[in-house]
């Protein structure tokens, strides 16, 4: 499913959550869904890990580790 960034950033305030521009976390989300909205999950958590974003912020992580 291609969403558009507003799309998103609503999707996510109907989960429950709502993004911040003060949070360091947020920003750089922010920034993901604004900017790579063609890029798959490596490549996001590619960009995180390049701006020290830890990696239980990653995209996916809970799903994956037990």
């Amino acid at each position: 499913m291609m969403l558009s960034p507003s799309e998103s950033y609503e999707l996510i305030e109907l989960a429950g959550y709502k993004l911040s521009k003060d949070y360091p976390v947020d920003r750089e989300y922010m920034y993901l869904l604004d900017n790579h909205r063609d890029g798959d999950t490596e490549e996001c958590n590619d960009y995180l890990k390049s701006k020290k974003i830890a990696k239980r912020h990653q995209l996916g992580i809970i799903g994956r580790e037990k």
